[in-house]
């Protein structure tokens, strides 16, 4: 007998902190207490540790005497900052999971119901959490059913969607573009690794615990064969407005001179060929200046 003459689906239970700390407050949440997504990927006891491995590393520098007070708010905006990356790219791989499982079943009334409510607004914050966010190797496994291909994904699911909206707002190959008047740059420390371009750039050649067998057998006496998630904060570069808001900031990791980057950027080059003589890195700034509205499209 029929309960209901509807289809009744739960209330969205999905939220993200508005702030995930606080340095004035001297605040950090993490787990749910900083966001919660989707239940059904058992996700909670994942990103909560991988926060509180970041955390530890955010009570360390606020009792370091020795680091510039800037610095460590710096590396409390990037937990923030990170913890929001994870919650929306995260968010937009289980919508597009909804969409590969609702193509699956045209039949079913739920998956098409669940696949066309996304979990968040896509926004254009989002996208700025895109450029240096990647889905997660074993994720794209299950949500290709084994493909491994992002381009094997439905292109009217909530990521490829995404993605396809972030690569319209690049500019064409032959506009001129350059890094606007306002926007200056400075050294600082980042919590987050940006992308390495190559071993090299990689502060510690150590595998990650993921990625070696024999730390799984003892954690505490391989402990040192393998990289922290946190290690110490990395250098690097800072890109904010001059006359704004000095935590707006936009950075890359900067261990190694790289001022012909900056030369390019402070003049006038079309967009293409700047794009085709950058690092991985580097291709990653140009779309975060962009989209920050950090560089300008010279008419």
């Amino acid at each position: 007998e029929l309960i209901y003459d509807e289809f009744r689906t739960t209330a969205n239970y999905s939220r993200i902190s508005h702030q995930m700390c606080s340095w004035e407050n001297r605040e950090i949440r993490v787990g749910d207490a900083a966001f919660f997504v989707d239940p059904l990927f058992s996700t909670g006891v994942h990103f909560a540790l991988h926060h509180t491995a970041a955390a530890a590393v955010l009570v360390r520098a606020a009792f370091d005497e020795a680091m510039p007070e800037q610095h460590r708010e710096d590396l409390w905006h990037d937990y923030d900052q990170m913890l929001r990356k994870q919650a929306q790219v995260f968010s937009l791989a289980i919508d597009q999971w909804y969409n590969e499982i609702s193509l699956a079943h045209p039949g079913s009334v739920y998956w098409r119901e669940r696949s066309e409510r996304a979990t968040f607004e896509v926004r254009n914050a989002t996208f700025h959490y895109l450029v240096n966010g990647s889905l997660d190797e074993d994720l794209l496994h299950v949500i290709s059913q084994g493909n491994d291909a992002v381009e094997a994904l439905s292109e009217t699911g909530a990521w490829r969607t995404s993605f396809a909206q972030l690569q319209r707002l690049r500019p064409a190959d032959d506009a001129l573009v350059q890094l606007m008047p306002n926007v200056k740059f400075r050294q600082s420390v980042t919590l987050e690794h940006p992308i390495a371009d190559s071993a090299e750039d990689k502060l510690d050649a150590r595998p990650q615990a993921f990625d070696h067998g024999p730390y799984w057998e003892s954690p505490e006496r391989h402990a040192h064969e393998v990289a922290p998630r946190f290690g110490r904060p990395s250098p690097c570069l800072r890109f904010y407005f001059e006359d704004g808001d000095h935590q707006d900031t936009v950075r890359i990791l900067w261990n190694r001179p790289n001022s012909a980057l900056l030369e390019r950027l402070s003049q006038p080059h079309a967009y293409g060929p700047l794009l085709a003589g950058c690092s991985l890195s580097e291709r990653g700034l140009l779309d975060q200046l962009l989209l920050k509205g950090m560089m300008r499209v010279i008419p």
